[in-house]
């Protein structure tokens, strides 16, 4: 969605821009060395999400950062305001009224009988505890019984599963780089537990949850190319406002929801409007995939082609001239904090190539 919304904006990749792809592959001390590489290749514009933004932050305060996704900038110290965030980043925040408590009200459409709300969340990431904190108040609101998964490391997901015992009907599941990174193990111990879960994005989804709720990924990502072209064009970063979301996707996997032994009630069917949100039956969506392009591993460009083009592969997202002379190129450092195998395995399962998966921060669309 970004690099195809930037081409409609006149910024043809690898002709009148080149884009330095990088990946953490869910490893967040990777976030200052990716930063201090873009600073010093001298890149037009840093893209990147919440997770990585305070990095890219610390590492210049001189070169445009756009925040494809991020949750509150302002609570993070990012931006001074949303409408007026000064200095060098502006972007989209993901914030929006009671998101938790819409997406547990969509999640009792489904398990109308759930008392026991088990809450996964990485305590490392200020965004995750935050959505944490909002679900934990939308439970007890509920009258629902709470349960805690802290997760600091990948290592302390299977352990969290197992200290559930059977003490919880539903799984929430915050949204971070590291928990995105490890949605297919996640999806798999809930299934294996008969725990329903709900996330907030359609990659989660894609992998094996039972539904989301939240900002159309796509929507979001080609907005942040616009912004972007207006910065590449002379417009000042903290001049532009931090947008919020204004579409957003239902996304149900009926494949898990019969695994389950679940049955999509009309009323959730109902909400799927069109203008509003897409209800998908994601059997019906891989059904007719095609394989796309696996991203490489952390450090390397998406493809090879510097050597044939006649420019020096890291220094390709640098302001200079390609191999045509009446080309000028613009630069862009994207960084992306999805592991390669699940963006990919997400991009089989949606039949589209989703190169934005996991995206400096998640991911695709």
């Amino acid at each position: 969605a970004f690099v195809e919304r930037l081409r409609d904006l006149g910024w043809i990749e690898d002709r009148t821009i080149a884009i330095a792809y990088r990946w953490a592959e869910g490893h967040p001390e990777r976030y200052a060395e990716i930063a201090a590489e873009f600073v010093r290749l001298n890149v037009n514009v840093i893209v990147t999400t919440g997770p990585a933004a305070p990095q890219a932050k610390k590492a210049t305060s001189v070169i445009p950062i756009v925040l494809a996704l991020s949750g509150d900038p302002v609570g993070a110290g990012l931006v001074a305001s949303l409408a007026q965030p000064g200095g060098n980043i502006t972007g989209l925040s993901m914030q929006w009224p009671d998101a938790a408590g819409k997406r547990l009200e969509l999640l009792r459409e489904v398990v109308p009988s759930f008392r026991r709300l088990a809450i996964m969340v990485n305590v490392g990431f200020p965004d995750a505890v935050l959505d944490a904190s909002e679900a934990q108040a939308a439970a007890q609101s509920l009258g629902l019984e709470i349960a805690t998964l802290e997760i600091r490391r990948a290592g302390d997901i299977v352990p969290a599963f197992e200290s559930l015992k059977d003490h919880a009907d539903a799984l929430y599941v915050t949204a971070d780089a590291l928990l995105n990174a490890n949605r297919i193990r996640i999806n798999t111990l809930a299934l294996g537990a008969r725990l329903p879960t709900m996330h907030e994005y359609r990659e989660s989804v894609e992998a094996g949850g039972l539904m989301s709720y939240g900002p159309n990924l796509a929507s979001m990502f080609r907005r942040a190319a616009e912004l972007a072209d207006k910065i590449l064009r002379g417009t000042k970063p903290g001049d532009i406002p931090v947008e919020q979301p204004t579409k957003f996707d239902l996304v149900v996997n009926l494949i898990t929801a019969r695994a389950l032994g679940l049955t999509i009630p009309p009323t959730l069917l109902a909400l799927a409007h069109p203008s509003q949100c897409s209800f998908l039956d994601i059997q019906g969506v891989a059904s007719s995939s095609r394989s796309s392009a696996a991203p490489q591993p952390h450090g390397r460009s998406r493809r090879a082609r510097s050597s044939r083009l006649g420019y020096d592969t890291l220094a390709f997202c640098c302001p200079a001239c390609l191999h045509r002379p009446s080309v000028k190129q613009r630069g862009i450092g994207w960084a992306n904090s999805a592991t390669p195998k699940a963006a990919t395995l997400s991009s089989k399962l949606d039949g589209r190539r989703e190169r934005l998966t996991g995206l400096l921060n998640w991911q695709p669309n």
